[in-house]
């Protein structure tokens, strides 16, 4: 698998998170926000984003590591350090 056969699959299962806990993602993930000014934005507490970025972070992981094995611990941190940004 390459990087943007991973990448497509680690968006489609974005795609697929509940919709308050895929926003919260993405606005930290891809906006580059800080856990406060998503709580400020969403009018949420920052405990309530927090919970919903470990959420998510378990939920993709989990089905990273079904598809891929205990590979997916490396794969996930080679990609982090490309993009920039760590995912587990």
């Amino acid at each position: 698998i390459d990087h943007a056969e991973l990448a497509e699959i680690i968006n489609n299962l974005v795609d697929q998170l509940p919709t308050k806990r895929r926003a919260v993602f993405k606005l930290s993930r891809e906006k580059g926000f800080t856990y406060k000014e998503i709580a400020d934005l969403m009018k949420v507490s920052q405990g309530t984003v927090e919970k919903q970025m470990s959420k998510a972070l378990h939920t993709l992981t989990a089905n990273l590591k079904s598809r891929f094995g205990i590979m997916v611990d490396l794969m996930l941190f080679i990609i982090s350090l490309v993009n920039g940004f760590l995912l587990i």
